[in-house]
């Protein structure tokens, strides 16, 4: 077993729990729906988080290149594998009581949560530069785009409770972050 096979093993658990704890929030609303009172735009957060989940875990595989880990490297990854479950642990209560009104607990802990996405574009940068710093992958050309949104998205989710602004953003991050996928999909294919 390589390094990265034994380390990653953790990053992966932190990462799927982070997986199971939206999917279980979304399973209970759904079947569960006459004891909540359910908010699109949270729904779409929570896939929007998920999206992010599977991104940042198909970009870990990367590290599978590097031959020497750090224990501060290691630090450093599992840093940002629990700020992304802290986020994805913030989308809903910790306890679903009946009645309770999810969009009302999107916009009492919006900062809370947004803080966590603004806090984790800003973790990416240093990931995403250090693959590229150990020759493990480029940076992708559309990344400062990508990371840019990200960030702004963050601060203007935290900044405001206009709930129709709220809706803009959820729509707008998926959009930004498939087409970067695309692209750099695109571009690592030859295309």
């Amino acid at each position: 077993m390589s390094s990265f096979e034994y380390l990653g093993i953790l990053v992966s658990v932190v990462l799927g729990l982070a997986l199971a704890r939206l999917t279980s929030n979304v399973s209970r609303s759904i079947k569960r729906k006459a004891d909540y009172q359910p908010y699109w735009v949270q729904w779409v957060w929570t896939f929007n988080v998920w999206l992010l989940l599977l991104g940042v875990w198909w970009g870990m595989v990367s590290w599978d290149f590097l031959d020497g880990w750090t224990f501060f490297l290691f630090l450093f990854i599992m840093l940002y594998a629990t700020l992304l479950f802290m986020l994805a642990d913030a989308l809903y209560p910790y306890d679903m009581v009946p009645g309770t009104d999810l969009k009302a607990h999107f916009f009492e802990h919006r900062r809370w949560f947004f803080g966590l996405f603004a806090l984790c574009s800003l973790i990416d940068i240093p990931e995403t530069i250090l693959k590229e710093t150990f020759d493990l992958r480029p940076v992708p050309a559309a990344y400062p785009v990508l990371v840019s949104s990200w960030f702004v998205i963050a601060v203007v989710g935290m900044a405001t409770s206009n709930p129709r602004v709220h809706a803009v953003l959820a729509i707008a991050w998926p959009v930004v972050f498939l087409a970067f996928v695309s692209q750099a999909l695109l571009v690592m294919w030859g295309g």
